[in-house]
């Protein structure tokens, strides 16, 4: 065993060796790294324009200025590069705009941007990719700006020039981060459910579903904010009615969750806080609807009333958080919530040019992280409790067929006594008739069979090890493993009976597991004391020197879930008692050693 380990060792070396050769042979051969963001950059030196005024100004793209006014045109001009395109297309960015594009003052495109369903305002946030004439390449190219509302009138995106699939790819590698984040809270929102339903056995609690809800807002959100829609299904009318209605149903779910899950005082004023934002959505869907406030307009009182109530929810729970842990810890995810929505809301004008990252995407993973954790210590609470109550079941059907044993055995020691006026008669008539060794050796075997009957029964003041102790010398002889136990402690051993059944049954277990793949020398030697206030005790079984024994010790059995959970929870029943183990092997045998302390 250790000299296959020494060999495998030996192999890793050399495998790290030619991956070493391999990663020096490849680094003779060197390419410019591809980058789309580099990739006909056609955002400098544009002249800008606005309608109605004298503003000319040379611009790099992006860029924002507070000078227009809604409803009014905001021109940039430049020359198209005389650049070898085999297709020439341009991305233009629109955000509650429409725009037209003019070669040489010739319209070639148009954008209403939602104008024909949004009661002539415009709408939404969208990339355009759209093809220019070859020939125009050199040529005069103007792009006219309309917003309906004054805060992006004068906003201006980049704009990049190339083909068709290099400007699909560059909006890929923009935007694929964002729906990372996107589907590793879906797989959140899942892990939740998945929780949710090993706790309830087949069934999901209602206020597990509106956290499933929240996750699921910011998911879709961030996909949404991100362009990257524009791969999944394409449409940026359905894109802005799903971006605004998730965004003014995130606090509904939030504080319905929080009614549900936490016993927060004054209960009112979250069920306040939640009626008010359910008024909310139904006046902004219905303004939306008739026309008499759009999406984009209801969002800034949305977001001023959702600040104002997230504040209130913060304050009323940091209020109550003083001696409750699981407030606390709500506390901190809704602190960052607030945090970073107020530093994208705040950056939201200015972050094209300088901030280039999303505060919310930041959030999002920290608190993915703190749920993550959280649920992992879930998980696992489950998974402990689940085989603690294995082992009881396990516990039990030892005390059982242990006192079943004994049961049978009384009786057999009934019949005995009874038979035993007989067996004596005739003792005594060989002794009488001078058959001296007739008579010793048939009183030999009624002292052999009693005696034999009487150590299958153990007693160590410890009722559940009497019982597993019994149960595998019953099924070693079975299987016609020889079971030797030299076993000398004291009475009232205090080890708690479920560590006593992890410990005992799963190394036992594991030995006669090992002996029945031997054809002959099955034999398991149990050595059990106590001295002061420690037990001992080395378990040794023979082993198949065919075969291997795993790293972690685990069961060969098929049915992994229902054998051999394994020496890690030996080792952690051990542990509780300041204990430790020693495991020992080579080719013919198996033996494992450990003590406990305190008991």
């Amino acid at each position: 065993m250790v000299n296959t380990s020494k060999s495998y060792k030996i192999i890793y070396v050399v495998l790290f060796i030619l991956l070493g050769i391999f990663v020096y042979q490849s680094s003779s051969f060197k390419e410019d790294i591809y980058d789309f963001s580099e990739t006909y950059n056609f955002s400098n030196a544009w002249k800008m324009s606005i309608e109605g005024s004298n503003i000319q100004e040379i611009i790099n793209l992006p860029y924002s200025t507070f000078k227009n006014k809604k409803e009014n045109i905001i021109s940039i001009e430049n020359t198209l590069p005389k650049k070898d395109i085999r297709s020439p297309h341009i991305r233009v960015g629109s955000s509650q705009q429409s725009f037209k594009i003019y070669i040489d003052d010739k319209l070639i495109y148009s954008f209403d941007s939602m104008r024909s369903v949004n009661h002539g305002k415009t709408g939404g946030a969208i990339w355009k990719i759209v093809e220019i004439p070859k020939d125009s390449l050199g040529k005069t190219i103007r792009i006219d700006f309309k917003s309906s509302y004054l805060r992006t009138s004068g906003y201006l995106s980049k704009i990049k020039l190339g083909t068709k699939d290099q400007l699909v790819a560059e909006l890929f590698s923009e935007t694929i981060v964002d729906q990372i984040v996107s589907i590793s809270l879906l797989i959140l929102a899942i892990f939740v459910m998945y929780i949710d339903i090993k706790v309830k056995s087949g069934g999901i609690k209602s206020n597990h579903v509106y956290l499933m809800l929240i996750i699921l807002c910011i998911s879709i959100w961030i996909s949404a904010e991100s362009q990257f829609y524009v791969f999944i299904y394409n449409n940026y009318i359905l894109n802005y009615y799903i971006q605004f209605i998730v965004l003014f149903s995130f606090p509904i779910f939030l504080y319905k969750y929080l009614l549900l899950e936490y016993d927060l005082k004054p209960r009112n004023l979250i069920l306040t806080l939640y009626k008010l934002h359910i008024y909310l959505i139904t006046l902004l869907m219905i303004g939306q609807l008739l026309g008499g406030i759009t999406f984009y307009e209801g969002q800034w009182l949305f977001l001023v009333i959702f600040f104002t109530t997230f504040l209130i929810s913060i304050i009323s729970i940091a209020y109550q958080s003083k001696y409750n842990l699981r407030l606390r810890k709500l506390l901190e995810i809704l602190i960052i919530i607030f945090i970073c929505l107020t530093l994208d809301y705040f950056f939201y004008n200015i972050k094209g040019n300088l901030v280039k990252v999303s505060f919310i995407n930041i959030g999002t993973i920290i608190i993915e992280i703190l749920i993550t954790i959280e649920m992992y210590k879930v998980f696992s609470k489950l998974n402990e409790e689940k085989n603690r109550g294995r082992y009881l079941e396990w516990q039990l059907n030892y005390q059982l067929r242990h006192y079943s044993f004994i049961e049978e055995k009384n009786m057999m020691l009934k019949r005995y006594r009874h038979d035993m006026t007989n067996h004596w008669m005739l003792v005594n008539r060989l002794i009488k008739s001078d058959k001296f060794d007739l008579a010793e050796e048939y009183s030999g075997k009624m002292a052999e069979k009693l005696i034999g009957e009487e150590n299958l029964i153990l007693d160590t003041g410890n009722p559940i090890l009497d019982a597993i102790l019994t149960e595998k010398i019953q099924k070693s002889k079975s299987l016609n493993i020889d079971f030797l136990n030299e076993i000398i402690i004291s009475k009232g051993i205090k080890i708690d009976p479920i560590d006593c059944c992890i410990i005992f049954v799963n190394i036992l277990d594991n030995a006669i597991e090992a002996c029945a793949k031997l054809d002959n020398k099955r034999y398991i030697k149990i050595n059990l004391s106590s001295k002061e206030n420690m037990l001992i005790c080395k378990i040794k079984n023979s082993i198949n020197p065919k075969n291997l024994i795993n790293k972690d010790y685990k069961t060969t059995k098929q049915d992994k879930d229902k054998h051999g959970f394994g020496i890690a929870n030996v080792k952690k029943s051990i542990e509780k008692y300041n204990g430790y183990i020693d495991i020992n092997h080579n080719l013919d045998y198996f033996e494992i050693m450990f003590v406990l302390y305190d008991v």
